[in-house]
């Protein structure tokens, strides 16, 4: 074999490695080359109803509702600033508990608390 197959080979081959270190499952058993940064929750666009939600409502499985949204916030329960407060939503629509900080009208929640939140959505809600 010359010096130019054999550097083809090792080039194939290079790029085949980097190609599958890079990628990730999809959901849909596809392959993906975009991280997933919330790879514990299913993606963004499944559809719940507010039923499947109330089956969720405990602190080792937290689910809830804001906005129409459908976040599983299990992992952030112990790491709540706001302690137990965020157990109060859990299994239902809490978009009036999240928009007040558990109903003190004049509190809402910081564009920091809603870009954590975000991580954690999982879908939408239907009615």
């Amino acid at each position: 074999m010359n010096t130019m197959n054999k550097l083809k080979k090792a080039s194939l081959f290079f790029l085949f490695i980097t190609v599958s270190a890079c990628t990730t499952p999809a959901s849909n058993g596809q392959t993906s080359t975009t991280p997933n940064p919330t790879a514990t929750n299913p993606p963004s666009e499944s559809v719940f109803t507010a039923a499947e939600v109330a089956t969720h409502k405990t602190p080792e499985d937290c689910w809830m509702i804001i906005s129409g949204n459908v976040y599983n916030v299990t992992e952030y329960v112990k790491k709540h600033p706001g302690g137990t407060e965020i157990l109060r939503g859990c299994g239902l629509d809490a978009t009036q508990l999240y928009e007040t900080k558990g109903g003190k009208e004049d509190d809402t929640h910081s564009q920091t608390s809603r870009r954590i939140l975000e991580t954690f959505k999982i879908g939408t809600v239907v009615n």
